[in-house]
């Protein structure tokens, strides 16, 4: 029904948006033509499964690796190329796998655990200044959560906002 065909509407725009970085990796030569298909076949499948409403929490990490996976072949694909000026391509694959988390947090809201591998996830990719953010979404919906406090605060402290953790720590 209509579901379906919103749901549709919604992954093929979904998919729409990732031309211009297939076209680079292609222009690139970081992938071939039947590995692009392959990609754009596997984000195609994931992207249904999360806008199905049985998606679960390991959906989200099931196309969060693959594209962790994808970015690793791509990264190291780049530097044997010998590609230095960044493209769209290079930033493309973190800038996915943040929405897709953002998207799980958002279904998930009251899953901790959801929230704890996002933090993982911004920590190990270096991505500082969604972490900060992540964290005060967290503790918006998880306000006894010892954890989130310690980190947010540990966050502020590390950019030097000496007040801010202060206030932090004594909230929580």
């Amino acid at each position: 029904g209509s579901q379906f065909a919103a749901m549709a509407e919604y992954v093929e725009k979904t998919m729409q948006e990732m031309v211009p970085e297939l076209d680079d990796l292609k222009r690139k030569s970081i992938f071939n033509e039947e590995e692009l298909r392959q990609i754009v076949k596997r984000r195609r499948d994931f992207e249904y499964g999360l806008q199905r409403n049985t998606s679960k929490h390991q959906d989200f990490l099931n196309y969060i690796r693959y594209e962790v996976a994808v970015e690793c072949l791509r990264s190291r694909r780049s530097k044997a190329l010998h590609w230095r000026r960044k493209t769209i391509s290079d930033f493309a694959g973190l800038r996915r796998m943040h929405i897709i988390f953002d998207r799980g947090v958002r279904k998930f809201k009251g899953d901790t655990r959801m929230w704890y591998q996002y933090v993982d996830f911004c920590l190990r990719s270096g991505s500082t200044k969604v972490l900060s953010r992540v964290l005060l979404r967290a503790l918006k919906f998880h306000p006894r959560e010892v954890h989130f406090w310690l980190l947010a605060a540990d966050r502020e402290l590390k950019c030097g906002h000496i007040k801010a953790a202060r206030t932090l720590l004594v909230r929580g």
